[in-house]
Order: structure tokens, then sequence, then C-alpha cells
């Protein structure tokens, strides 16, 4: 496997990131007129990517393969996670992985003690992979029929500073 790393998203990139963000929503079983309804979750934030809050997964040489975002939101040492999201062609090669990692990393850095998703259900035996627990569940909010789970990571203390 070619080495991946991971970087600072740039702003012209945020089309092209909300269109890989669509992509990977593909797999779900959602159609391009669901896929266009959720558009709002899954456009890319320029203020998160001009704040140094995105970051994008890549292979040397290669078009984004992945992307991560966080959001600060001003509870005591929360951190959102905005997002991962990894194209299918790219799907369980360690590149979510690798994303989460660097927000727990990231998150540390920030002063965070825990890491907040709001997941999809068909990701949620990722997050708990990677060693979230599950505290509940709330409504989509572009489709309330769909449930998310809320997990929640505790960055370890030597992490967290």
């Amino acid at each position: 496997m070619d080495e991946t790393r991971i970087r600072p998203a740039q702003i012209d990139e945020a089309p092209q990131l909300t269109k890989l963000c669509k992509d990977a929503s593909l797999p779900y079983g959602y159609n391009e007129e669901t896929i266009e309804r959720f558009e709002p979750a899954l456009s890319v934030n320029l203020a998160l990517i001009a704040s140094g809050l995105t970051f994008v997964a890549e292979r040397l040489d290669s078009q984004p393969l992945g992307v991560m975002a966080l959001r600060p939101i001003g509870l005591g040492g929360l951190i959102l996670l905005d997002r991962i999201f990894v194209h299918p062609s790219a799907q369980r090669q360690g590149i979510g992985m690798q994303l989460f990692s660097k927000a727990a990393d990231k998150s540390a850095a920030m002063g965070g003690s825990a890491i907040l998703i709001y997941s999809h259900p068909q990701a949620a035996a990722f997050y708990k992979r990677v060693g979230c627990i599950n505290i509940g569940e709330t409504p989509f909010y572009l489709s309330h029929d769909l449930k998310m789970p809320m997990m929640v990571y505790s960055i370890p203390a030597s992490e967290a500073g």
C-alpha cells in the first residue's frame, strides 16, 4: 500500500472535498436525490478550513482520499468531530483510522478532553473500533427518520496534556 499523508486542507479544495463527502455517502444506499437533500451536512465548511481544522488524507501525488474536520463547541474540553469521510475506492485501507488519530492529536493540542461524534449508523462500528463509546442517539436534522448514534471518545490524559 502506498504511504498516506494527512495535511491541512486548502480553501480552493472545498468543492472537491464536498464531492468526496458525497461520493463516500453513496455506498450507504442513498440515491442522488437524497445526497442532494443532505448537501448542507456534506458540504465542507470554509471557516473550518481557514481555521486549520480540516485535514485531507492523500497518497503522494494523488487526489484527496479522505477528509476530516473538527469544530470546537465551547463546552469545557469538548470538540465536535464535524466529519470523517473516506472515498469508497480507499475505504478499509486504514485511512479513516489515520484521520481519526489526527483528530485525537489535534483535539488534544487544542486542550480538548473528549471528542463528540454524531455518527451515521453504518459508521458506528468504525468509531467503536477506535475506542468511542455510544452515549445515545439523535435524529439527523435533515431527515428525522434517520437516527444518528451519539458517541464520545475520551482523549487519554497523556495526550490531553
